[in-house]
């Protein structure tokens, strides 16, 4: 649930700092951009381990060592979703630094 709702925010601010590319030429809104940007990506690797340590209890708790590893491989696959939205949003903000 965490991890959907991170990858959710990070697409809809891409989208929004995509969309305002012309009046994000401030030097200040650019520079509160690549910091949320950091904190976005730092929170959303605490959400995947504090995800990871729940679902992997839950599976072990619930259904063994199999279902444990898939839990895991959904998880994981969450993780790799949210790093390819931040990879998104790292490169609109490199868009929007250089002015194009």
């Amino acid at each position: 649930m965490h991890l959907r709702l991170c990858l959710f925010i990070v697409l809809a601010i891409a989208v929004d700092v995509s969309k305002a590319r012309p009046q994000m030429r401030d030097p200040d809104l650019i520079h509160e951009t690549a910091r949320l940007t950091d904190r976005l990506a730092h929170e959303f690797e605490l959400l995947a381990e504090e995800d990871r340590g729940i679902q992997h209890s839950f599976g072990h708790f619930r259904g063994g060592p199999e279902e444990t590893q898939n839990i895991a491989k959904r998880v994981d696959e969450f993780v790799q979703l949210g790093k390819s939205a931040l990879t998104i949003l790292q490169s609109v903000l490199k868009i929007v630094q250089s002015g194009q």
